[in-house]
């Protein structure tokens, strides 16, 4: 798919100069198998790694109709992930650090009509709604974007990303629980 992807956009593997990945929160292997082919691609080709949270592209990708409706409604912004736990990986535009909550939370934590972005909004926004919470799904994405992502490294500069891997490291996973692992039957 990489291969198809930069044959497709006429770039060859030695033409990038930085690869973008996504760090979480996400489901535990989705964040490890992307984590682990950026950083394969990223030590390959000796280009530096940026490594952006899942929140922050959603945040990010908000559509200019969603930024018109937050300012003429006064609406926050929130990126919600479903768990698929009863709860969500969130984040608020003006709080983006990701954690999670779960409905009741995150009414309790706003006094202010809501606009949700991520493919937990469908749900968040009616369980908000029957606690009296004025919320709607945004435009934006369900899912963070590719092209938001890279925009988002870009604007800090390959430079910030070479010198941040040289000293930290490569980006590593942001889980924000442990995994959620059982044993097989009869096996303790």
């Amino acid at each position: 798919m990489i291969e198809a992807t930069l044959a497709s956009a006429g770039v060859r593997p030695g033409d990038l100069g930085l690869i973008a990945v996504t760090v979480g929160p996400g489901s535990f292997t989705g964040v490890r198998i992307g984590l682990a082919t950026a950083r394969g691609l990223a030590l390959a080709l000796g280009v530096p790694l940026a490594g952006l949270t899942t929140i922050e592209t959603l945040l990010a990708a908000a559509t200019a109709a969603d930024r018109r409706l937050m300012q003429t409604q006064q609406r926050r912004l929130l990126a919600a992930l479903d768990t698929h736990r009863g709860d969500y990986y969130i984040g608020f535009d003006d709080a983006p650090a990701p954690r999670v909550a779960d409905a009741s939370l995150i009414a309790a934590q706003t006094n202010r009509a809501l606009l949700v972005i991520g493919d937990g909004a469908p749900t968040l926004c009616a369980t908000l709604e029957r606690s009296g919470i004025d919320a709607q799904p945004a435009e934006g994405p369900a899912t963070p974007d590719a092209g938001v992502l890279a925009g988002l490294a870009l604007q800090r500069g390959i430079d910030h990303w070479r010198t941040t891997n040289g000293s930290d490291g490569m980006p590593g996973p942001l889980y924000l629980r442990p995994a959620d692992v059982t044993l097989p039957r009869g096996q303790r």
